[in-house]
């Protein structure tokens, strides 16, 4: 994958995802757990929630601040910092 358009057409429902890195919270509970994508739509993706009733957001960033891995991407959280500050990344499962 090189593009943002390789990552929208990667990430749609039923793809399954593992959050690999995430600088703001490093403990958080979803890091390393299987997750699935629920829908996709022009602003973002809604993946789901271990033993959770609901999903959360992710919308989509700008290329500027999207990197590839060998199995996956991560995007920067902050991005007035771009790929230089804090990220969250994921690696595909499928």
């Amino acid at each position: 994958m090189k593009t943002l358009a390789d990552l929208k057409r990667k990430l749609v429902p039923g793809q399954k995802v593992m959050m690999v890195r995430h600088d703001w919270y490093p403990g958080n509970k979803l890091m390393n757990a299987e997750r699935t994508v629920v829908s996709v739509n022009n602003v973002g993706v809604s993946i789901s929630v271990p033993n959770e009733d609901h999903s959360s957001g992710m919308d989509w960033p700008k290329s500027r601040n999207l990197h590839f891995t060998d199995d996956g991407f991560e995007v920067a959280l902050d991005s007035s910092k771009g790929l230089e500050g804090p990220r969250m990344g994921y690696k595909f499962i499928n």
